[in-house]
């Protein structure tokens, strides 16, 4: 079958709803319900979309869709709400107008990370039963389509003295006379009858969203020294390739003017197909666990940066951060570290921050703000700040066999307020923890200088340390201070790039999501 192939410069949330046993608003008639998206932004509701007005019926299956944006790095509120539609509405203001039959809230989030994308809930009003509402939530992206298939050739020609070192290279037509090249195969040794198994190209990449493309294959000799040898080519169009036209002859321009050319290979195609490139939110909806570990600085420079009160940016930092992320943690626990603290007469700069080193987690973000608020005046402060030691204790966790197949990712939350005194062994652990599936979220609270974490963040090149390169971009670092008037834009400064973290670690390890398709 060939995919259609939807071009969007962003991915959407469609949400698409049913509901049962509504309320009825109407007397001499049923109501006419229409459901309306309310989404919470800084504070303030704004109406994202609305389905249609479905005419005297209280158990609608509504035909229009709802869209919108979903942003991994902060907390997205919504109110669904149901009217009994009497007049057009064009904003919130105009919701009044009408009578409500019930609402409900949930995280968009929530629904997301349920079973199948799929959740039914109570609608209420005034704290009273109005109906059920069932949301079905499915991610509209461009297209995700790769190409796959197996390939083989026979009897190409013989290029070295007893065989060829055959590879090939795709290319797709970019104007009347020239192409561009986008895949090259492995080289297989010795041989004149190769066998690519499993091939795989994106879609896009190949065609543009054109299945009628042109599209050149060319057989390549590999040689260790000098120009590679032209084998023979062949041009043909995706679409000629899925409806069955998969035996193609090899031909080298400069032999196709003899008479007694007869081409110089055969090539097969044979398992094709098209296949779903998996997206962060398929992740998600496979089971995705993202575990949090928060590490709190509590080196005698913070002084009163450890108040426990409504201006204390740890706990700020904390709820920010922790809200959003919570949402995706299964078992709801989180690990709470200290470093750079006096214990029992000693420096310790990696230690359970409830001090008890069997128990370092606590239920939620509400467990870590009452631990912190708690404990925070038992720590005697003391010096210097070490990051890698608390590191190296992530990347032990991050190394560890996941549960029954479920697929985890490690974030740890770094709040600190100011420079580290090993930046060697930090960096050092950090290119350890790029293979691992594993982000750094480092957070300076106060106002003191912060160039070491601009070098540690890595988005000026990546990070290198004794011949070592980090495998990839773990570290996102921010300032506090930049965001005090409004906190809560911290967390999606901190987290927006976790998704694009994340899926480089899968797409480097081959980690597909826990669903059939992949």
């Amino acid at each position: 079958m060939i995919p259609n192939l939807p071009v969007a410069n962003f991915p959407k949330i469609e949400l698409r709803i049913k509901c049962r046993n509504l309320k009825d608003k109407d007397v001499l008639s049923k109501s006419d319900p229409q459901v309306f998206l309310i989404e919470e932004r800084l504070g303030e509701w704004h109406l994202v979309g609305s389905t249609e007005k479905v005419k005297n019926n209280l158990n609608p299956d509504f035909a229009q869709p709802i869209k919108i944006d979903y942003h991994f790095e902060r907390v997205q509120y919504l109110n669904f709400v149901v009217i009994d539609i009497d007049k057009e509405v064009k904003s919130l203001k105009d919701l009044d107008s009408n009578d409500y039959i019930g609402n409900f809230y949930i995280n968009l989030s929530n629904i997301l990370a349920s079973p199948g994308r799929n959740i039914s809930k109570e609608l209420t009003l005034h704290n009273k039963f109005s109906g059920t509402i069932q949301v079905q939530a499915e991610e509209v992206v461009a297209s995700q389509h790769l190409f796959n298939f197996s390939i083989e050739g026979t009897h190409l020609d013989k290029k070295d003295l007893f065989s060829s070192d055959p590879y090939f290279n795709v290319y797709k037509k970019t104007s009347p006379t020239d192409y561009s090249k986008v895949y090259q195969s492995k080289v297989i040794k010795n041989t004149l009858n190769p066998d690519y198994s499993d091939v795989t190209i994106r879609l896009d990449d190949l065609t543009g969203g054109n299945l009628q493309r042109e599209i050149k294959f060319e057989f390549m000799d590999w040689d260790a020294v000098g120009d590679h040898d032209l084998i023979g080519e062949f041009t043909t169009t995706v679409d000629a390739i899925m409806q069955g036209q998969n035996i193609h002859t090899l031909v080298n321009p400069k032999k196709a003017g003899k008479s007694s050319y007869k081409g110089s290979g055969s090539i097969h195609f044979n398992k094709c197909r098209f296949v779903s490139e998996p997206t962060f939110l398929d992740y998600i909806a496979g089971g995705c666990d993202f575990n949090l570990t928060i590490g709190i600085d509590c080196t005698a420079s913070n002084g009163s940066l450890h108040d426990v009160d409504e201006k204390n940016q740890y706990l700020q930092s904390i709820r920010a951060v922790g809200n959003v992320l919570s949402d995706y943690d299964s078992d709801g626990y989180i690990d709470v570290y200290g470093f750079g603290g006096d214990i029992n007469g000693e420096t310790s700069h990696c230690f359970a921050f409830s001090q008890d080193e069997k128990k370092p987690s606590v239920k939620g973000v509400k467990g870590v703000v009452e631990l912190y608020s708690t404990m925070i005046k038992k720590v005697t402060l003391s010096a210097p700040t070490y990051f890698a030691p608390l590191l190296e204790h992530s990347i032990e966790e991050a190394k560890k066999d996941h549960k029954s197949g479920r697929i985890k990712y490690n974030i740890l939350l770094i709040l600190t307020d100011g420079e580290i005194c090993d930046m060697d062994p930090t960096i050092k652990a950090i290119i350890k923890a790029s293979k691992l599936p594993m982000s750094i979220v480092i957070v300076g609270v106060g106002n003191a200088l912060f160039s070491n974490m601009e070098k540690l963040d890595g988005d000026n090149g990546g990070l290198q340390r004794d011949g070592h390169k980090a495998e990839r971009d773990i570290v996102q670092f921010v300032e506090f201070s930049k965001f005090k008037d409004n906190y809560m834009l911290l967390a999606q400064e901190v987290l927006s790039e976790i998704p694009q973290q994340f899926m480089a670690w899968a797409k480097k390890n081959n980690i597909k999501p826990n669903r059939p398709n992949f």
